[in-house]
């Protein structure tokens, strides 16, 4: 699966110090 980030997703993640790999964990957790 792709997984897109927008520019205010991607500034919010930043500050929020949410990594990609956990983006992804989530996403994965999600699907499930």
């Amino acid at each position: 699966m792709r997984i897109f980030k927008n520019a205010w997703f991607e500034r919010f993640a930043r500050k929020q110090k949410i990594r990609d790999g956990m983006l992804r964990e989530a996403v994965l957790r999600a699907e499930q």
